[in-house]
């Protein structure tokens, strides 16, 4: 009987020796797989945080072109608009003189033609700056 029972316990040690070793090469095999489970979470975390780099770079990009494209639009606009009241300033002081005169003393003909130039230089000089000359002599 105790040859039985010292045979058995052998065996339940022997056996309870397997089950540990294989238990310890499980638990090796999951700490390796959850080893290589965050290597990849971290080489994906950095891929991400490039790709969002990227994103960044890409939308500062846009905005600062955005940012360039209305800046050379406003100057290209007061430049336009600097132009045409030169030019209407121009015309101004090249036509004024005898468009005022015809008006103190050329309404007596009445011609319709010389009354639409005369009215549309007159809504032409409203659109100037206050302190554009409107065809009167300074000198």
């Amino acid at each position: 009987m105790e040859v039985i029972l010292i045979a058995l316990l052998s065996f339940l040690v022997i056996a309870l020796s397997f089950i540990l070793v294989k238990v310890r090469l499980d638990v090796l095999k999951l700490a390796k797989n959850n080893l290589e489970l965050n290597f990849e979470n971290t080489m994906m975390l950095e891929k991400l945080v490039e790709q969002q780099d990227v994103i960044n770079e890409i939308s500062f990009k846009k905005n600062d072109d955005f940012v360039t494209f209305l800046s050379e639009s406003r100057d290209w606009a007061f430049s336009y608009i600097e132009d045409v009241q030169t030019s209407i300033t121009k015309f101004v002081e090249k036509v004024g003189p005898v468009l005022t005169y015809y008006d103190k003393f050329g309404r007596i003909n009445e011609t319709s033609s010389m009354n639409t130039i005369f009215d549309a230089y007159t809504d032409l000089i409203k659109v100037l700056p206050e302190n554009t000359t409107q065809g009167e002599n300074n000198e």
